[in-house]
């Protein structure tokens, strides 16, 4: 067989290779978006209740439609929390607290709700929950982080110096977070085992 009549390869390639052995480098290449390219969608099964974390910067929605009022049950021993219905609230008259579930998220794409305490029937609150609302109502739609200042019994905010781009939200929005928060904590039934517990029936 003469020069002219031997089979072409594709650079790189030794001679007598199939075309399957050839590599496809255009297509091997990373885009200049890798790190998005193929990802495949966050599913967020649990949204938990609670304070921010001391050292992680957040985000709390500004959108007033993200922070939905409730009647709230703190159990601080086994510290978990419940919402009441409000056929239940006047079994529970006295131990539930109306709260404010502010949607917030983290850098890391954590959604959790903040559950800010509200004035009562005689509009008092103490320094904690009056420093929380206006961290939320002065801070809210920039990455900041909440620390404690125990000399003063208030929290403080610190915004972060870089301030990144504004997160994303579910698209179930806040009804969606409240009901994976508190799916089987709610007090809906006499027969709930809350009422039970804290009229030492159980």
């Amino acid at each position: 067989m003469s020069e002219a009549e031997m089979p072409a390869t594709a650079p790189n390639q030794p001679a007598g290779a199939t075309k399957s052995d050839a590599m496809d480098l255009a297509g091997l290449r990373l885009s200049h978006d890798y790190a998005t390219t193929g990802a495949s969608k966050k599913i967020v099964t649990r949204v938990p209740v609670g304070k921010p974390p001391r050292q992680t910067f957040i985000w709390i929605n500004p959108d007033q439609g993200w922070h939905f009022p409730a009647a709230v049950v703190e159990l601080k021993e086994d510290r978990s929390t419940f919402v009441v219905a409000p056929e239940m609230r006047g079994e529970l008259e006295g131990e539930w607290q109306p709260r404010a579930l502010v949607a917030c998220v983290t850098r890391q794409n954590g959604y959790f709700l903040w559950p800010a305490r509200l004035p009562g029937a005689d509009g008092r609150l103490d320094t904690w929950s009056e420093s929380a609302l206006e961290i939320i109502n002065g801070h809210a739609g920039k990455w900041i982080r909440v620390s404690a200042n125990m000399d003063l019994s208030c929290y403080e905010a610190f915004e972060a110096v870089t301030q990144l781009s504004a997160p994303e939200w579910p698209e179930g929005g806040i009804d969606w977070m409240v009901r994976t928060a508190f799916k089987g904590h709610v007090i809906d039934s006499i027969e709930h085992p809350v009422i039970k517990r804290l009229r030492g029936e159980i």
